[in-house]
């Protein structure tokens, strides 16, 4: 999260990776449904939420894959457009 902020002074015990209860259904080319429940990221607490407003954070997507004893987790940040 600070790579994608830029700031350094995030509270890490405010945030928290969540799956949602219900899942997403998808169709793949051979017509295929899957359900995949895609983690997301809850932010809480007055000091996140002023940063995350600061920037105009509307939309955090998230995405984690992990093998054996490896981990890789990706996060964009979507911002409102400044005219």
């Amino acid at each position: 999260m600070v790579k994608a902020t830029g700031r350094t002074d995030i509270d890490y015990k405010g945030m928290f990776l969540k799956k949602p209860p219900a899942s997403i259904e998808t169709i793949d080319g051979l017509g295929e449904i899957s359900r995949k429940q895609r983690p997301f990221i809850e932010i809480c607490g007055e000091r996140n939420l002023k940063i995350f407003s600061e920037l105009g954070i509307v939309q955090i997507h998230s995405s984690i894959s992990h093998e054996e004893l490896y981990a890789i987790a990706f996060i964009t940040l979507e911002s409102e457009v400044k005219s």
